[in-house]
C-alpha cells in the first residue's frame, strides 16, 4: 500500500492528479480563454497518457475538450462530466468512454483508485456542476473546479471520510454581479469542513472587465487567515507538488 500522490497545476482549474497508477486531468485548459492571465503549462500534444479526464463545469475556460481531437488515447481514456453538453463535446472529438455522472456516483479508475462525485450546485442556467473525490487506500484528494455550495459540502462531510488535500477556487469571481466560485476564505473553510490538511488554490487568473467580471479575492488573501492545521500549497503554472 502507498500513500503517494502528486498534483501539477496546468493553469486556471486544470490540474494533473496522480494517485497510485491513475493519472487524471481536470477541467482541461490550454490557454485559449483570453480573460484569464494564467499561462497554460501544457499544450494538448504534451499531455501524458491519461487514465481519465474529469470536468466540473461546462464553461470554455474549464472545458477546452475540443482541442484534444488529436490526443492519441481517446479510445482508452475515460471522460466523466457534469452535464450532457460536456459529454456531447467529448464524443464529438472521438472519446469513446464518456459518462455524465450524478452526485454520489462512483467509478473505478484502476484496481486501487476510485472516482466519487461530490455534491456541488446547479448553475443558474440549469446545467450541473460536479466536485470529485479521487480515492485510494492511502490517499483521498478533493477536486472542485467551480466550488460555490459550501452548505452542500458541509452536509456531505458529515458522513464522509476526511481528505488529504483539497484543490479549489479562490478568486470569488463575479459575473454580472453573480458569484461563480468561492473566495479564498470560503475555500479555506471548505477545506477545513471536509477535513483536508492541505489546500492547493486554483482558479485565480481571471482578469476584471468593467461591468461584466469582478474579482473579489485571490490566493494572497489566504496569508491573512487563521488556518489552524491547514497547510496552503500554492503552485505556479507547471509546478508539481509530490507527497
Amino acid at each position: 500500500m502507498t500513500n503517494s500522490w502528486a498534483v501539477t497545476n496546468l493553469g486556471n482549474a486544470s490540474v494533473l492528479i496522480e494517485v497510485d497508477d491513475a493519472v487524471v486531468l481536470t477541467d482541461p485548459f490550454f490557454g485559449r480563454s483570453r480573460g484569464i492571465s494564467d499561462v497554460a503549462a501544457l499544450s494538448p500534444s504534451q499531455l501524458p497518457r491519461l487514465t481519465a479526464i474529469i470536468g466540473s463545469h461546462w464553461a470554455q475556460d474549464h472545458w477546452e475538450i475540443d482541442l484534444l481531437a488529436d490526443y492519441p488515447h481517446r479510445d482508452t481514456t475515460a471522460v466523466y462530466v457534469a452535464d450532457e453538453s460536456m459529454a456531447d463535446s467529448a464524443r464529438a472529438v472521438g472519446f469513446r468512454h464518456v459518462e455524465t455522472l450524478a452526485w454520489g456516483e462512483r467509478r473505478q479508475l484502476t484496481d486501487t483508485v476510485e472516482l466519487e462525485v461530490v455534491p456541488e450546485h446547479v448553475a443558474a442556467d440549469g446545467m450541473g456542476t460536479n466536485n470529485y473525490a479521487i480515492n485510494s487506500p492511502g490517499a483521498r484528494i478533493f477536486f472542485g473546479g467551480e466550488v460555490l455550495a459550501v452548505d452542500a459540502l458541509e452536509n456531505y462531510a458529515q458522513t464522509a471520510d476526511a481528505f488529504d488535500c483539497a484543490i479549489g477556487p479562490v478568486n470569488g469571481v463575479l459575473f454580472k454581479g453573480r458569484q461563480l466560485v468561492t473566495t479564498a476564505a470560503e475555500m479555506a473553510r471548505v477545506a477545513q469542513i471536509i477535513g483536508a490538511t492541505r489546500l492547493i488554490p486554483i482558479h485565480d487568473g481571471h482578469m476584471p472587465y468593467e461591468g461584466l467580471v469582478t474579482i473579489t479575492s485571490s490566493a494572497a488573501d489566504l496569508d491573512n487567515l487563521e488556518l489552524g492545521d491547514l497547510e496552503v500549497t500554492p503552485l505556479a503554472s507547471g509546478e508539481r507538488f509530490n507527497h
